[in-house]
């Protein structure tokens, strides 16, 4: 069975990391346990990369995201909100 990591779990591992290069480990972490295209929704796949993509496009727009937990707990959400997009 495999073993998902949580928010959490994925903030502490890289807490070390300062700014982008904490956003980017966080994304690649995400990314690495993603499974979305398992089970397709609408032809649809990888939940997570979408919602890295809606955050980037919120950011450009003026949203201020801090690294670290924060923005763990924030991707966390959105892609559960694009799974459920998805769904309907």
């Amino acid at each position: 069975m495999k073993q998902y990591k949580g928010s959490f779990q994925i903030a502490r591992e890289t807490d070390h990391l300062d700014g982008i290069k904490n956003i980017i480990a966080i994304n690649k972490s995400f990314l690495a346990q993603d499974d979305s295209n398992l089970r397709p929704i609408n032809s649809k796949f990888n939940a997570t990369q979408r919602a890295i993509n809606k955050i980037k496009r919120a950011e450009k727009k003026g949203l201020v995201v801090e690294p670290g937990l924060a923005y763990c707990l924030l991707l966390d959400s959105t892609i559960a909100t694009v799974v459920n997009e998805m769904k309907n």
